[in-house]
């Protein structure tokens, strides 16, 4: 899992992109699996949960089955 923090008018957000599984190319598939196993406090957003609401928001040339889905958590709750 990859992660990134953004900056935010009260702390750092961290963004963890988890990259698609051989198994389990359907990004909303994969979204729908790790929303169910993340903690109450973190959710999926970014381009992943506008693509989910039916936005064309990915790259030209990106393939949803190709694209990490995005994980936001507020600060102090990431673990390294």
């Amino acid at each position: 899992m990859n992660r990134s923090e953004a900056g935010g008018g009260r702390g750092q957000l961290t963004i963890a992109a988890c990259p698609p599984l051989e198994e389990m190319r359907d990004l909303r598939a994969r979204a729908a699996v790790l929303s169910r196993r993340l903690p109450v406090y973190a959710v999926v957003g970014r381009r992943t949960a506008a693509w989910l609401w039916g936005l064309d928001v990915l790259p030209p040339g990106a393939s949803a089955a190709n694209w990490p889905v995005e994980i936001l958590v507020p600060p102090g709750r990431a673990k390294a």
